[in-house]
């Protein structure tokens, strides 16, 4: 996503809420699987709340001042109200957690225009509530960090979840007030119709596909990076020449045969790469992994690493997870996709409307958010 996260985002909240806390920093750490679940292919799927246009943006020559920034300077004004280096030093500090403090100077301030112009979004949905009427009980707090920290409401300590999210009750307000007005802006949109959920299934059937396992082991005869096409022709056909000693009427011995001439590690297992599921291996691999007889050494295989025969020697074939079993899920990525659709006109209406001031002196103009930068 495109908008920064406080670290209270950490919960598997909505799309409202996320875009209310925000997300990491394009460039910060995020974690993933090579085998995702049926859930995890709709939630891949979804694309992320913007703003529009920033407003902000870093001038090339700023990064030598990093280490000088003054606290109380003034980035960026929003109907008269300031945000200041201390407020983005404190969205990033909370973003980033304990690696905050391990961030060198010129990199935090690389990330100065993204957190800039998130908190011009908070704060022109903040004042939109307000003139909104929308108010923020205790209840609505609680529940909130209780969601955000994945705590049972009955076992909730405020003040200990405050503590680890860095914030102060007002700032967790204003978050709360945000989330209440995006849902009132988003709640008439429309539920998505059975026939947009099973146009979407199908445009997006292989996110579906669950399981499937094959074993194999390989002898890798490696080209270097820019080898030339006799170098190439070289390892091909050696490659070749193994494959044809393997496929004799008296085959030679697959294990040995890696272990002399492969230059892969697996050499020392006879070549064997165990277990792995689709998708985990090169393209070129994966596709022979997956498609060979078992037990068949089949045409030498070229990827960047070099030339490979492969030898698969057992595999469970993938299954389709049915429509119905992740309707519901489809139904909510569509129904999330037209909320961001509309918070994301909905806020550069507000954007449209307000008069923000870039109050950097070398910073791009307003009504020129790349600056004079050529490209």
């Amino acid at each position: 996503m495109t908008l920064l996260t406080g670290r209270i985002a950490l919960a598997s909240a909505p799309a409202l809420l996320a875009l209310a806390c925000g997300s990491a920093p394009e460039g910060a750490t995020t974690s993933g699987s090579s085998s995702a679940s049926a859930a995890d292919a709709v939630a891949d799927a979804s694309p992320s709340p913007t703003s529009g246009a920033p407003v902000f943006d870093l001038p090339p020559t700023a990064a030598a001042a990093a280490s000088d920034r003054d606290p109380a300077e003034v980035l960026c004004t929003v109907n008269g109200k300031a945000i200041t280096c201390a407020d983005v030093d404190r969205e990033l500090d909370r973003a980033l957690g304990p690696q905050a403090a391990m961030l060198p100077a010129e990199q935090r301030l690389m990330y100065q225009p993204q957190v800039v112009n998130q908190l011009v979004d908070m704060t022109l949905l903040t004042g939109a509530a307000s003139e909104r009427g929308v108010e923020v009980s205790d209840q609505d707090v609680r529940e909130f960090l209780a969601e955000a920290s994945r705590t049972p409401l009955e076992s909730l300590d405020v003040e200990a979840t405050l503590e680890r999210f860095q914030m102060t009750e007002v700032e967790v307000r204003e978050r709360v007030l945000i989330v209440q007005l995006l849902d009132q802006v988003t709640a008439e949109l429309p539920d998505a119709s059975d026939e947009e959920i099973a146009s979407w299934y199908e445009e997006n059937s292989a996110r579906f596909q669950v399981g499937g396992q094959a074993e194999a082991r390989h002898i890798l005869i490696p080209t270097e990076p820019g080898a030339d096409e006799a170098a190439k022709a070289a390892a091909k056909s050696k490659a070749e020449e193994l494959r044809t000693q393997l496929t004799a009427d008296e085959p030679a011995d697959f294990a040995a045969l890696a272990l002399e001439h492969s230059s892969c590690p697996t050499r020392e297992q006879g070549g064997s790469l165990g277990e792995f599921g689709r998708g985990a291996m090169v393209p070129a691999f994966d596709e022979a992994a997956f498609s060979r007889e078992i037990g068949q050494i089949g045409p030498v295989v070229e990827t960047q690493f070099g030339y490979h025969v492969i030898e698969v020697m057992s595999r469970t074939d993938s299954t389709q997870t049915p429509l119905e079993e992740v309707k519901e899920q489809i139904g909510e990525q569509i129904k999330g996709e037209r909320q961001q659709e509309k918070i994301t006109a909905y806020i550069a209406g507000l954007r449209e409307g307000a008069e923000i001031v870039n109050e950097g002196e070398e910073a791009p103009a307003m009504d020129d958010p790349a600056g004079d930068q050529e490209g």
